[in-house]
């Protein structure tokens, strides 16, 4: 073991390959010379260095081949390619004619200690939860009135007991609610968060009917756009002139409204996933979410639609449909949106065409609405 790290050659993780091969060396001396002995520990050294990561990689050659009074024994020891972490010795039928090498081993094992480690964890916190639900089932118990078996409201203990009842169950609800908005934050992130432009389906006619199109580039208003270079001024345009939510102003067929220029003229800028979704949760104004609404609708993929719209479907926030002309009603911002899911026209013009198989998930999905509007409404 001269020329070794002391490192390695006093390595405890390495004491039981170093007693084999003492056994063996001894053995061999025994029965054959100091030559076979000398060997014998030549080798162990280079499994020593090998299990202690000083040698990784392929076999290392047994340096007692073609040495005579060798026994067969020695010839056919295995080479170790190293230990797992913690010093856990190579299993049997790896090296030598095993089907998998020592480093495969090692990959596999590797890869399986997170999700390993990741049940251990989900193991001890489903125990802290049942433990924490038992002791609150003690103390609620031990709080329970002695005297009747259904509460009374003139009885002190019965109030008591009430109280931590009603207190446990305000402390659940907080605790499933802060889950709840910590695991929306994250997907929230995960999927608005991009710091990359949104992939836009069709970047020649932003999926507007040609004609429209044509009316809104050869429009002045949008003239007009086309020299505002941030978000923040096509908003306060849209604050400011935006009067429906209908693609042509009052009693025209040729003049576009000033929402479908915005909306158009956001489309040309290239958003991200998380301005969009600025824009669409606005606060100001309800015209400024529509034009968000309507940039989903016409230019992002079918498949993504549900993504977008799914969580504004019970959105109760009034909408006017002109801001002019009380007789055209209003609406809400929930129905708005499932209205640009369904509906194949919006007004006067051809909204983008749905795939069927995309319409019939849509529909799937959309068919608890009703039923879960008149819930929230009632609650």
């Amino acid at each position: 073991l001269a020329g070794y790290p002391a490192a390695v050659v006093a390595d405890p993780v390495l004491d039981q390959l170093r007693a084999s091969f003492a056994n063996q060396a001894q053995s061999a001396y025994q029965q054959s010379s100091a030559l076979t002995a000398a060997s014998a520990a030549a080798h162990f050294a280079v499994n020593a260095a090998a299990a202690a990561g000083t040698l990784v990689g392929a076999p290392v050659a047994m340096p007692t081949a073609g040495v005579a009074g060798v026994p067969d024994f020695l010839h056919s020891m295995p080479v170790a390619h190293g230990l797992l972490p913690g010093g856990v010795a190579p299993p049997m039928g790896l090296d030598g004619g095993g089907q998998k090498n020592w480093g495969q081993y090692r990959v596999e094992t590797e890869r399986r200690a997170p999700a390993e480690e990741a049940a251990e964890k989900a193991r001890q916190a489903k125990e802290e939860k049942a433990r924490k639900e038992a002791e609150t089932a003690a103390e609620a118990e031990r709080k329970r009135c002695h005297l009747h078996k259904k509460p009374k409201d003139g009885c002190k203990f019965c109030k008591r007991h009430q109280e931590f009842v009603v207190k446990d169950n305000e402390a659940r609800a907080a605790a499933k609610e802060k889950f709840m908005s910590a695991v929306a934050s994250k997907k929230g992130s995960q999927r608005f968060d991009s710091s990359g432009p949104l992939e836009l389906i069709n970047t020649k006619t932003y999926g507007f009917p040609p004609m429209l199109q044509t009316h809104i580039v050869e429009s002045t208003h949008f003239k007009t756009l086309m020299d505002f270079q941030t978000i923040e001024d096509i908003l306060h345009e849209i604050s400011g002139f935006a009067e429906s939510v209908e693609p042509y102003v009052q009693n025209s067929t040729t003049t576009p409204s000033a929402l479908f220029c915005c909306a158009y003229r956001l489309l040309t800028m290239n958003l991200t996933a998380g301005q969009l979704r600025r824009i669409i949760e606005n606060e100001d104004h309800t015209y400024i979410r529509c034009a968000g609404f309507l940039f989903i609708r016409f230019g992002l993929a079918p498949d993504k639609l549900w993504s977008w719209f799914g969580e504004y479907i019970l959105d109760d926030q009034e909408l006017k449909l002109s801001s002019k002309d009380e007789s055209v009603g209003t609406t809400t911002v929930g129905h708005y949106v499932e209205s640009l899911m369904t509906q194949e026209r919006y007004f006067s013009i051809v909204l983008p065409r749905l795939p069927t198989p995309v319409k019939r998930q849509l529909e799937a999905k959309l068919a608890q609405a009703p039923q879960d509007r008149r819930r929230t409404k009632a609650n």
